[in-house]
């Protein structure tokens, strides 16, 4: 039995006062936040000078908020107050961009900054010949020694290699020690964007589930891993959902199997525990997704927003249809929906059927000078195990 949620995807200027401590090497922000020079990306901006040509640390201290009940359009709530630090040169001087939300999600409740301050941290820059003080790197990689063989995992979950498969790759199974099966990967969604972020700079072995009665892969032999997909997926325990990121660059994870370097890494086994004093919890039902997302056509050629379906008076429909498979359905459906338009005219619709009832229409005026205007709605509603989507654009002129 499943709970579902379907995806459907078609500057602050403040009053500072600096404070430099007496090494320079450190100072303090004080903020009160002027909330009418909000971004429209919901943050204040902030250009600060510095010292040294490198990133600093940026804590916040003091934070003060309010309370609100909605955040404007085109806003995505943060779970914290964590600012972006964004370091450049300017004319031979050192500065930073300080980027810090507007507005945070906090328990069932949006706050937004009221005032805070800044501690701004700098370090001194490290010279190139001091590799003492620079983080230790590979210098081997581990794909440099023995035979590889690279597999493409188009989603995520659990999956099976069985002597069929090791057949097929051109691999003999009988040569193979079961006991030496190694599989390394690391999950294959998109990296982060912050230079900063804490990445490994080599392949992963992963733990997997190898079943063999030998010393060699026979016929009724198998092995299990578990693979992220190229989709990154993130549970919102705030909004109640699951949030998604494509990996623009690719469409599949890769793993790579190797038989001759040893002992690989195997899922430990552990006892039962007792959970209220019980080793054995029915699980009656669970929370699952299903999602539309396909990165068909870019608008403009610009940027890393792309869209499923287009519809258009020439050369395409001007409705669109969606099947999902549920499965067992056991509470109310989610649906998230965005659609787009680029038009001349205002007074353009799309309207969203679920099952052939009308559940919204989206008002979509004309682009203006901007590349295209977007809309969404969050629906929720009873389904079945079957859910059919439809989307029927109506332009004006």
């Amino acid at each position: 039995m499943r709970n579902v949620l379907i995806c459907l995807g078609l500057l602050y200027s403040c009053f500072a006062v600096l404070k430099v401590n007496a090494q320079d090497k450190s100072f303090v922000l004080n903020y009160t936040v002027d909330q009418n020079s909000i971004s429209e990306q919901g943050a204040f901006i902030k250009k600060i000078p510095l010292k040294h040509n490198t990133t600093p640390i940026v804590r916040l201290k003091n934070i003060a908020t309010r309370v609100v009940e909605t955040v404007p359009e085109g806003v995505t709530l943060s779970n914290s107050f964590e600012p972006d630090v964004l370091a450049g040169t300017e004319r031979k001087k050192n500065f930073a961009y300080i980027v810090i939300p507007a507005y945070r999600r906090t328990g069932d409740h949006i706050e937004i900054l009221q005032s805070c301050d800044i501690e701004v941290l700098e370090n001194e820059p490290v010279l190139l010949g001091n590799t003492a003080q620079r983080p230790a790197a590979v210098r081997n990689s581990v794909l440099a020694t023995g035979t590889w063989y690279k597999i493409a995992v188009p989603s995520r979950g659990i999956f099976k290699i069985d002597y069929n498969f090791l057949q097929n790759i051109g691999v003999q199974p009988g040569s193979i020690n079961p006991a030496n099966i190694r599989l390394y990967g690391n999950g294959g969604t998109v990296l982060p964007e912050r230079a900063d972020s804490n990445q490994p700079d080599d392949l992963i072995e992963n733990a997997i589930l190898v079943s063999a009665s030998g010393s060699t892969f026979g016929p009724n032999d198998y092995i299990l891993f578990y693979a992220n997909g190229p989709v990154l997926w993130e549970k919102d325990s705030v909004g109640q959902s699951f949030t998604h990121i494509n990996n623009w660059y690719e469409n599949y994870s890769y793993y790579f199997l190797n038989f001759d370097l040893g002992p690989g890494k195997r899922i430990a086994t552990e006892s039962a525990r007792k959970v209220e004093g019980k080793t054995t919890i029915p699980v009656t039902s669970f929370n699952d997704y299903r999602i539309y997302d396909v990165d068909s056509f870019n608008v403009g050629g610009i940027g890393k927003v792309w869209w499923s379906n287009k519809m258009s008076p020439v050369g395409n429909s001007l409705e669109q249809n969606f099947d999902f498979k549920l499965g067992t359905v056991t509470s109310p459906v989610t649906l998230d929906a965005v659609v787009g338009n680029k038009s001349d005219n205002n007074g353009n619709t799309m309207r969203l059927y679920v099952n052939n009832d009308l559940k919204h229409t989206f008002s979509l005026k004309s682009q203006g000078e901007q590349i295209m205007t977007t809309d969404k709605v969050d629906l929720t509603f009873s389904a079945g195990d079957h859910v059919n989507i439809r989307l029927r654009y109506t332009p004006n002129g």
